[in-house]
């Protein structure tokens, strides 16, 4: 199945840590370090075996939801038009079907029977989130 992500709301402020909306305190320093201000930053759970082994099922996954442009071999959370949230690499490659270079959506499990391509539905009511900045994956 796809991977499906839940995001529960909430706010709240320690000393040096934020409450991500989402549900998970990080030190203010380390959004910083990943270039990610408070308001921009939301955490969601995978689900499904889609990303892995770079993000497995069940990790926390923070994004920025600042940065909704595609960029060459970047993860991010796309709304499809079908209302399903899931996490995926952007590539930007040929296109056989469309005769041209367009934005392919890859899953970095190399299973491509269960996980084929698939590309970036040139749809109005896709949306980008934003980009995967940090999972919480155990190697």
């Amino acid at each position: 199945s796809q991977s499906r992500y839940v995001a529960a709301c909430g706010d709240g402020v320690y000393v040096d840590h934020v409450v991500v909306k989402g549900g998970l305190a990080f030190k203010r320093s380390s959004l910083r370090d990943f270039g990610l201000s408070e308001r921009n930053a939301r955490v969601i759970y995978a689900s499904g075996g889609s990303m892995s082994p770079t993000i497995q099922s069940g990790c926390v996954v923070l994004l920025d939801t600042a940065d909704r442009e595609p960029k060459e071999g970047k993860v991010y959370a796309i709304c499809t038009p079908d209302g399903e949230l899931v996490l995926k690499r952007l590539v930007y490659e040929y296109h056989p079907g469309m005769g041209c270079q367009a934005w392919i959506m890859r899953s970095d499990n190399p299973d491509r029977i269960t996980f084929p391509d698939k590309l970036l539905p040139p749809d109005p009511r896709t949306m980008i989130v934003g980009r995967a900045v940090w999972n919480d994956n155990r190697l």
